[in-house]
């Protein structure tokens, strides 16, 4: 595992991408144009940006969570949309398919949770 200083931040990196990081999630916040309120929880914001950012939030303090169960109305345009994030920000990730809904997996399985936590 190779770590990067990037605009001083370490940038922990495997198989050429980043592990995502509270940078990653500042940076989805300022993608949807969340206002402090918003950040701060004091003001709502839609369901389709609830879900991005819950689903990465979860991902991110868990390791790996769902993301939506198949039979959700708005399932497939949730996982591209997650995967896109991913790719954009060139994190770490992995969506599996389970018998009755999808999951992001954002942390390598060679990396503990509590390394990361630790800073590695």
């Amino acid at each position: 595992m190779e770590a990067m200083i990037e605009n001083n931040v370490i940038r922990k990196e495997v198989n050429n991408k980043t592990i995502f990081s509270k940078e990653h999630f500042k940076l989805l916040e300022k993608f949807y144009g969340l206002t402090t309120e918003q950040t701060n929880g004091l003001d709502v914001v839609t369901e389709d940006i609830s879900d991005v950012l819950e689903t990465f939030d979860f991902a991110w303090q868990d390791g790996e969570t769902g993301i939506c169960y198949k039979e959700y109305d708005k399932c497939e345009m949730l996982v591209r949309r997650i995967r896109e994030h991913c790719e954009e920000l060139n994190v770490y990730y992995e969506i599996r398919e389970s018998e009755d809904e999808f999951i992001l997996d954002l942390l390598p399985s060679n990396v503990h949770l509590l390394d990361m936590r630790r800073g590695m």
